[in-house]
Order: C-alpha cells, then sequence, then structure tokens
C-alpha cells in the first residue's frame, strides 16, 4: 500500500502526519503542562518543543515520509520548527496576555493555526534528494 495516494480528497501521508502529530502534541502538552506549574510559560513551552523536534523528525522521516535520514535533513530540520516556534511564541503572547485565554487552551490554539504550515514544511524538507548519493528514498 501506497502512503501518498489519496483518500477521498486527503493525501494519505498528511493524515498520517496528523495521526503521529497528535501523538507528538500529546506527548509535548502535557509536557508543557507539568514544566508550566514550575516555570515561566515561555521556558515550558520552549523546553517541550525542543522535545517535540526531536520527536517530530523521528516520526515524520520514518513513518510519515518513509525517507532515510541524513545529515542535511537532520540539520535543515529545526528549521521548520524555529519558523513555528516563533510564530508560536508570538501567538502564546497574544492568546496569554491580550486575549486572557486559560494557560492549557492557548498551545492547542497555536497547533491548530500552524498545522498547514507544518505539513508544507515538513514534505519540502524531508523531501530533499541528495545530491550526491543518489540511494535515498524521496
Amino acid at each position: 500500500m501506497q502512503w501518498n495516494k489519496p483518500i477521498g480528497f486527503l493525501d494519505k501521508r498528511f493524515v498520517s502526519f496528523v495521526l503521529f502529530g497528535g501523538l507528538n502534541t500529546a506527548v509535548t502538552y502535557l509536557l508543557y503542562l507539568a514544566l508550566s506549574n514550575s516555570l515561566h510559560y515561555q521556558l515550558a513551552y520552549l523546553i517541550a518543543y525542543g522535545i517535540g523536534i526531536v520527536i517530530a523528525y523521528v516520526l515524520n522521516s520514518r513513518w510519515v515520509f518513509n525517507v532515510a535520514s541524513s545529515a542535511r535533513k537532520i540539520l535543515c530540520y529545526p528549521l521548520i520548527y524555529l519558523v513555528q516556534y516563533l510564530f508560536g511564541a508570538g501567538l502564546m503572547y497574544l492568546f496569554l496576555k491580550v486575549f486572557s485565554l486559560p494557560n492549557a487552551l492557548a498551545p492547542l490554539l497555536v497547533i491548530i493555526l500552524l498545522l498547514p504550515i507544518s505539513f508544507y514544511m515538513n514534505k519540502r524538507i524531508l523531501s530533499i534528494k541528495q545530491p550526491i548519493n543518489g540511494s535515498e528514498k524521496t
């Protein structure tokens, strides 16, 4: 079964991305909640976010896009999450300080808003073809 065939109007990789992203989100969300009890919300968000990047790389490269790992991809991958972190940190500030939303709700809204951008950027980075070694699957 090929994972890049559409399911109705959805790309199967997108469905897998959402499912594995949901698993990663649950883990990092619980970590954020635990850390935010004793740390400033931005520091708790940063730590949980960093751990989430590692989990995301493993899940997305292996299970969503089924590509081999490479030094180039590993080095480029955090750029996805740097962009997302900057947008997410700004949204966290907006939701918590401007709109006074609950601490537990703000990161969930950030995740929902950044999901389409994350899928596109993951797809682009993890589909990088190796310029020298053509044996890598894309």
